[in-house]
């Protein structure tokens, strides 16, 4: 079933784990944290733009907006769930720190029913996600489309005598 996935599936979704697990890293850092949302909500078009300039898709359409904005969304949100979410409860069980982030984490795994509750809201987070990245994917396919079509519209100045 994987093989009937257009091409530019598996790089979109190797592109956004990665991009994820950047992001986890950088959650860690706490004032970074209160700017991470809107970096969040680009991944699409980050995504699109490093496609598009790798040559994986030709013509853009709403329809490949659509796919790799919903995959950058998911994809990204649970990479970078995976790497925050170890990361922080070390280093709050290490350095005891008073960060709400720290204690959010640590708090959540006490209990298996706090788990469950972690779940769902990572996915809750990764489809509000989604909806984002497929209009900041729509967005910039748009644009592509837009300078493609003027750049193939430019008028020849032709000078008789």
């Amino acid at each position: 079933m994987i093989d009937k996935f257009p091409n530019y599936v598996k790089p979109a979704a190797f592109l956004s784990a990665i991009i994820g697990l950047i992001f986890g890293f950088l959650l860690l850092i706490p004032i970074v944290q209160l700017f991470m949302i809107f970096a969040f909500w680009i991944v699409g078009a980050v995504i699109v733009y490093m496609l598009k300039r790798n040559n994986f898709i030709g013509q853009f359409g709403e329809k490949e907006a659509i796919v790799i904005g919903s995959i950058s969304g998911m994809v990204s949100v649970l990479a970078a769930a995976v790497s925050f979410l170890p990361f922080s409860m070390i280093i709050g069980a290490i350095f005891k720190t008073l960060s709400v982030s720290f204690l959010f984490t640590t708090s959540f795994f006490s209990s298996i029913f706090s788990f469950f509750v972690l779940i769902l809201f990572i996915v809750f987070v990764g489809l509000m996600n989604i909806i984002f990245n497929i209009g900041s994917s729509l967005l910039i396919i748009a644009i592509y489309n837009n300078l493609e079509k003027n750049t193939e519209e430019s008028p020849e100045f032709k000078i008789e005598l």
